[in-house]
């Protein structure tokens, strides 16, 4: 798609203080939010009994074109995960863009060349690897149309896989996600500079949008004191290029100025540079995780690993969370397929690149 459009209002400020740690407090019934494994917080006794929660954040998943063929050709859905299927399923969840919607037909694309389509059976990769959180704020929401929206909705749905970024209406789009485990709630949103491929140029209700930003404010405040831990997606950005544009900073800086706690952005299908502003890191792009893209820039993705744990109230009882560790790791994409663990070598060429001098971003060295 053509080049993303400046967001319609200026980057933030840099406030001079951090936010206020939240503080969990129960989720109302009547409240939009999903919710997995709800229940209530076990006591603890000290900080090496208290309860933690490890999740990934993955980039672009897209499970069409010629990923699909090479899971037709092996015949193996799983495929494209089994070099990292062991760390996949050491977390509780894993978190990640999905760019190729589901729909009835099990044709691996409908349409022009970049109209994706991934048939109904692709979704056992994700499932059995704890893919458990995704993101369909993207511009490549509705590339089945609504019905194809509709339909990945609730294919989702029924595998117990929650989504943020995309709905049936404004506010679906906007509807949060959390998930909750060993007494931790992390909360998701999501939203992209386009609802469609045309380079954000047409707006419709069905796709959250990196320029609304009242809605983006209210989500936020509704969500924040509901959550331990906030995760915001970006969708934005300009593809291949490894140069942040004002509308990714823009929208990163306010997200975590109204109190969101990490900013995981796709679309550039490249990595990019991570920012840590008031305390908070922005990974403007964690490039591609499952893609068929040639280009070596476009097969050296990151992913995020990070562990929360729980604090302590008072009474003993769990009271929010902070993070233990953030810590980044690259992989290579072969066969235009399936990612693989960096080496070491080609995990530093990564990450020098992008200006990432250690891969441990929290908690941050004395000094940096």
């Amino acid at each position: 798609p053509p080049p993303t459009p400046p967001a319609e209002q200026p980057p933030t400020t840099i406030a001079a203080s951090p936010s206020e740690p939240a503080r969990l407090t129960a989720l109302a019934s009547a409240d939009p939010v999903s919710t997995v494994e709800p229940g209530s917080s076990p006591a603890v006794t000290g900080p090496e009994q208290r309860p933690s929660l490890r999740f990934l954040a993955v980039g672009d998943i897209m499970l069409s074109r010629r990923v699909a063929q090479a899971m037709a050709q092996r015949g193996d859905l799983l495929l494209p995960f089994g070099p990292l299927a062991t760390r996949l399923t050491a977390v509780d969840f894993t978190f990640g863009n999905l760019e190729s919607p589901f729909s009835s037909s099990d044709r691996f694309s409908i349409g022009p060349a970049h109209n994706f389509n991934t048939p109904p059976a692709h979704i056992q990769g994700l499932v059995e690897h704890r893919v458990s959180v995704l993101s369909l704020a993207n511009n490549h929401a509705l590339d089945q149309g609504v019905a194809g929206l509709r339909f990945t909705l609730g294919h989702l749905d029924d595998h117990n896989i929650h989504h943020v970024g995309a709905g049936m209406d404004h506010a679906a789009a906007w509807l949060p996600a959390v998930m909750e485990r060993h007494g931790i709630r992390v909360g998701f949103l999501g939203a992209s500079y386009a609802a469609v491929n045309d380079g954000g140029q047409s707006r419709n209700p069905y796709v959250a949008r990196i320029d609304q930003r009242r809605q983006l404010r209210a989500t936020i405040t509704a969500l924040r004191p509901k959550v331990d831990y906030l995760v915001v997606a970006m969708h934005a950005g300009r593809e291949y290029l490894e140069q942040i544009d004002d509308a990714q900073r823009g929208f990163a800086r306010q997200a975590i100025d109204l109190g969101a706690d990490v900013v995981f952005g796709s679309h550039p299908h490249v990595a990019q540079a991570v920012e840590i502003h008031r305390g908070k890191p922005i990974f403007y792009s964690l490039g591609n995780f499952i893609f068929d893209h040639e280009p070596l820039a476009t097969r050296q993705g990151l992913m995020v690993d990070t562990t929360l744990r729980a604090t302590e109230a008072a009474d003993g009882s769990i009271s929010g969370a902070v993070v233990e560790r953030m810590e980044l790791s690259v992989v290579i994409i072969e066969n235009r397929s399936t990612p693989r663990p960096a080496t070491v070598a080609e995990a530093s060429t990564v990450l020098e690149r992008i200006g990432v001098k250690h891969p441990v971003i929290l908690p941050q060295e004395t000094g940096s």
